[in-house]
This record gives structure tokens, C-alpha cells and sequence, in this order.
């Protein structure tokens, strides 16, 4: 569990996040539709890769920058964890994203609890990395 921070897609962002497992045996998209998304999502215990950003829009499309690569990792296990904030800027002129793994754990585990209220009473905390 954590967040997702976006800017520089417009609003709301309308893109993908491309989350592989370091085996490649699972995958998952997790779609954003807004510019501070909270997720909740429960995968196999693994190392995992959040590979890349996607523009996901129906309109006018950038067929240059269709992707973005993202290039952070996190370990899942048997228990709740929280992945940190991933704020992700899009750096227009230079065609590049900005990544920032940001450690919001209070703020961002009491607007979670709201909205998911069966969470766990403990939930660890194990930030996304740069990848290796």
C-alpha cells in the first residue's frame, strides 16, 4: 500500500503504472486517475519492479512519449506493508519523469485506514528503492 503523486499529464493524469515481479511470474497495472492516488492492492510475496509509467489517455495521444521508465523496487512478504509516496513529475522539455520515493507513513496510513478500514491494526513499513 502507498501513493501515488503525478503532475505534469494534465489532470486528471489518465496513466499506468507497469508493476512486474522480479521473476516475471506476475504482473499488474495499476491505473492513476488522479494527481495523489492511495492503492491497496495484494501481491505474491517477491521482489518487485515498478517498471513504468504509461499514458493511458483517449484523446490526442504523444506517440514519442507513450511510456516513461520509473526504475523503483519493493519486497512484498506475508504481511501489510507500506511502499511509500512514488511522486512522479513529468519533466516536459526534456522529454524525462522525475522520481522521488517520499516517507508520508502517518499521513498516508491514516487516510488509507479511512478508506480501507479492514486493514490490518500493524502494517510494516518497507519503502520503494531506486532498482539495482
Amino acid at each position: 500500500m502507498g501513493e501515488i503523486v503525478v503532475t505534469g499529464f494534465g489532470v486528471p493524469p489518465h496513466v499506468v503504472l507497469d508493476i512486474a515481479r522480479e521473476d516475471g511470474s506476475f504482473r499488474h497495472e495499476l491505473p492513476i486517475d488522479a494527481v495523489r492516488s492511495s492503492f491497496v492492492i495484494t501481491l505474491p510475496p517477491g521482489r518487485y519492479l515498478v517498471q513504468r509509467l504509461r499514458i493511458n489517455e483517449n484523446g490526442p495521444s504523444f506517440p514519442e512519449e507513450a511510456w516513461f521508465r520509473v526504475g523503483t523496487e519493493f519486497t512484498v512478504s506475508d504481511t501489510a506493508v507500506y511502499v511509500g509516496t512514488l511522486a512522479l513529475e513529468r519533466v516536459v522539455f526534456n522529454r524525462q519523469l522525475r522520481v522521488a520515493i517520499q516517507d508520508e507513513y502517518e499521513r498516508a496510513l491514516a487516510t488509507l485506514r479511512t478508506q480501507y478500514p479492514e486493514l490490518p491494526p500493524v502494517v510494516g513499513r518497507g519503502l520503494m528503492r531506486p532498482a539495482a
